[in-house]
């Protein structure tokens, strides 16, 4: 009698799953994620959003830093479009540089004092406004900022900004030795959290290994 042909996927399958059920859910709960806003009007200037659902259990932490070799800016306000717009009325932020906010789908674009999103190719309507600091350098100079946005009953994940646009205000753009005249308006798109990506990579594995061992019979 032959024996049946080796099957090398058949220990790396329970393996994989196992590694898929430990780690995925993981993922699933805590992440973090990262994109670039650019100028769609106004002086060149790129930012750099960080959205972090890991640091605070519930909660999201934003980080806004201006990312640019040439110019430098002061960040006025952050504008964004969510996945849960049932989510608005429930929403609050937190930061030590936060000056005011507003919540409302698809109705905030200007939070007043030179922080508004207004002009072509803007993302807005959006349906939140976060106002950064206050008008002009000489206050402050506000080149990152990192501030808490929570819900009064739901947990918050990266999710909520997912596939979504999101645009940034800044004042006083110019380089670092003076100069610094210029003002933009940024826009940019969250991305997808990497869980998806893992995720369909281990069911593509398995499920590979599912026709390999079918057609081997």
């Amino acid at each position: 009698m032959s024996s049946s042909p080796t099957r090398p996927f058949g220990l790396a399958r329970p393996i994989l799953l196992l590694l898929l059920t430990l780690l995925l859910p993981s993922f699933a709960t805590a992440a973090t994620i990262e994109a670039y806003a650019s100028s769609f009007t106004g002086d060149p200037l790129s930012v750099r959003i960080e959205i972090d659902d890991e640091r605070e259990d519930g909660h999201l932490v934003i980080t806004l830093s201006v990312d640019d070799d040439e110019n430098i800016a002061d960040l006025r306000g952050f504008f964004a479009q969510v996945s849960d717009e049932s989510l608005l009325p429930g929403l609050s932020v937190t930061g030590d540089l936060i000056t005011s906010s507003a919540f409302e789908a698809n109705a905030v674009s200007n939070l007043g004092r030179g922080s508004n999103l207004n002009g072509g190719g803007t993302p807005c309507a959006c349906d939140l406004g976060i106002e950064i600091g206050s008008p002009g350098a000489g206050k402050d100079d506000i080149q990152s900022v990192t501030f808490t946005l929570s819900h009064a009953s739901e947990s918050l994940d990266v999710s909520f900004f997912a596939g979504e646009e999101f645009g940034v205000r800044a004042t006083s753009v110019g380089g670092d030795n003076g100069g610094r005249n210029g003002s933009s308006k940024l826009i940019g798109v969250v991305p997808e959290p990497t869980t998806g990506v893992l995720m369909g990579l281990g069911l593509a594995v398995l499920a590979r290994g599912h026709r390999r061992a079918r057609d081997a019979r």
